[in-house]
């Protein structure tokens, strides 16, 4: 029995150290390829983003060796870049590696999404939400849209500003927290989420650790894609959440349609807590973002979305830090 015991966890470790060594005149090639190339074939801030998913992939994965196989799989698909696409073009192997890195990223943040889309459901509540709206109007703010001339514009920023006070206002009430009510705050704190990040992630991809001139400039932009890395599947997860709602063409029958649609609302429902915030825990997350963004907006020592993401990933964790002893982990599924 305990040589079995030997055998299996021998075999295990072997098959990694394997796995390992067989990739590794890959990544020496691409290495050499890089050091040899005399252009920038992969910004350096592609490696702090990669960072963060592998960090937080370990977080969800609990263990190194899980985190390894999702990247062998997605390093297998991602060999496919490799391939000549087109015969009438020299091979060029620094652009099929500038290829690669991203499909890789993509790879293995989409494996990431399904081997753990029940844990990263962004378990949502009050506190979370209240430091989301505060988020947006100070992204609001800052970029001026107040200012703008087209009515549209600025018909969606007076719904943004008064929907966000509506959930900072409703955090300080004493409101029940029904499904309905869940169900729009779960809405809302998945749209404010993908227009911070989307604003981020093309604000950031304009930004290169290798365009900054100073020290300090070229660590915040380091800082900024290793907390994006941090994020990125949890972005994706709300992108996709939201893209439910989107027609189903896969369902034929009205009654398929609503069946759909009531799954997705479920699913909303159910990931947001039934639990209010406390007034205190409320209070110091409002007082704390209040003082950081009006520091930040007149003396400008972060850029906005640095500010914001630094800000979410302090608070965000500071609440759930406090409301993890509650029923945080699993709220009462609803029924409709």
């Amino acid at each position: 029995m305990n040589r079995k015991k030997v055998n299996e966890g021998f075999s295990n470790s072997t098959l990694l150290k394997g796995i390992a060594i067989a990739i590794l005149p890959f990544f020496l090639f691409i290495a050499y390829v890089l050091y040899r190339s005399e252009k920038s074939v992969v910004p350096l801030s592609i490696f702090a983003l990669l960072a963060g998913v592998f960090i937080e992939s370990k977080r969800l994965s609990k263990k190194w060796s899980t985190v390894f196989y999702k990247f062998l799989a997605a390093l297998a698909i991602s060999a496919f870049s490799f391939l000549p696409f087109n015969d009438g073009i020299s091979y060029n192997i620094e652009n099929h590696i500038s290829t690669w890195i991203y499909i890789f990223l993509f790879a293995f943040l989409f494996i990431s999404l399904g081997f753990h889309r029940e844990k990263i459901k962004l378990f949502l509540s009050e506190g979370l939400t209240l430091n989301l709206s505060v988020g947006i109007i100070y992204w609001l703010i800052e970029n001026e849209f107040y200012n703008s001339t087209s009515i549209v514009i600025k018909s969606a920023v007076a719904l943004f500003v008064v929907v966000a006070l509506f959930t900072i206002i409703n955090t300080f009430l004493r409101v029940k927290l029904t499904p309905t009510i869940r169900l729009l705050l779960s809405i809302w704190s998945s749209i404010v989420l993908m227009f911070l990040a989307l604003d981020n992630i093309f604000n950031l991809f304009n930004h290169q650790v290798e365009d900054a001139f100073l020290i300090m400039d070229k660590a915040i932009i380091v800082i900024q894609y290793f907390f994006l890395g941090i994020s990125s599947i949890y972005i994706l997860l709300n992108i996709f959440m939201l893209m439910d709602f989107l027609p189903d063409r896969s369902a034929k029958t009205r009654k398929e349609h609503i069946d759909n649609f009531n799954t997705i609302k479920l699913e909303h429902i159910n990931r947001y807590s039934e639990n209010k915030t406390s007034k205190k825990l409320a209070l110091i997350c409002l007082v704390v973002a209040i003082v950081f963004y009006s520091s930040n907006y007149l003396f400008q020592f972060l850029p906005t979305n640095a500010a914001i993401w630094l800000m979410l990933f302090f608070l965000n964790n500071l609440v759930y830090f406090n409301e993890s002893d509650q029923s945080l982990q699993s709220p009462k599924n609803a029924k409709l």
